[in-house]
């Protein structure tokens, strides 16, 4: 697999893991007359928290079954590790466990 092919997956896995974790955020979000709490970061900061940490990785080699910037990563330890340290979420390792976990978006 080449080097932009693995980014290419990555980049959608982070995309389809951040699309289900902000339909989630939205469906729980406190009505909109609901005084925001000031110390408590928006989704919207987090999303750009974790895309800004997801590219600071680029360049961290392949690795199948790696989690971490020291080992390298594969595509679910990387979507895994950056919702860990981004999101405080701890999401399942692989990426079909990943995809049963989410709940179904109906198509409109």
């Amino acid at each position: 697999m080449t080097r932009r092919a693995l980014l290419r997956r990555l980049a959608s896995a982070v995309a389809l893991v951040a699309a289900g974790t902000a339909a989630r955020a939205l469906a729980q979000a406190a009505p909109p007359d609901a005084p925001a709490a000031a110390a408590e970061p928006t989704f919207t900061s987090r999303a750009g928290e974790l895309l800004f940490r997801a590219m600071a990785l680029l360049g961290t080699p392949y690795r199948r079954g790696g989690g971490s910037p020291e080992t390298g990563f594969d595509c679910s330890g990387f979507v895994g590790y950056l919702f860990r340290e981004v999101m405080g979420m701890r999401l399942p390792r692989s990426a079909w466990e990943i995809w049963r976990h989410g709940e179904e978006v109906a198509h409109d």
